[in-house]
């Protein structure tokens, strides 16, 4: 029995208009009894290639941009530019260092 998965219920390009609001939302299972230590969301850059942490359930937020709801499932970033492209990951971290991880690309439409 898997006890922690994570994955996003689309798993097709989202396509995005520049200004508007990117929200992207992973679901999270786990087990009863089970807690999520940790949810980090990566982003790599469709134009640079370069990978990094955008945010960080429960410590970090890297971008005024960003805002993370329902404990880190749900990512949101305003104000969608074209640097924002690119392949998001979303890794969930359970309290005894088992890791799960989604991606989903977003594109400019």
């Amino acid at each position: 029995v898997q006890c922690l998965s994570v994955r996003f219920t689309n798993q097709q390009s989202l396509y995005v208009i520049k200004g508007q609001n990117l929200i992207l939302q992973a679901q999270i299972e786990l087990l009863d009894g089970e807690h999520v230590d940790k949810v980090t969301w990566d982003h790599a850059a469709k134009t640079s290639g370069k990978t990094s942490t955008i945010a960080e359930f429960p410590r970090k937020i890297s971008d005024g941009r960003v805002t993370l709801e329902q404990q880190g499932a749900t990512l949101k970033i305003s104000g969608y530019q074209a640097a924002d492209a690119g392949v998001y990951t979303v890794t969930v971290t359970d309290k005894s260092g088992l890791r799960r991880s989604a991606q989903r690309t977003v594109q400019d439409y």
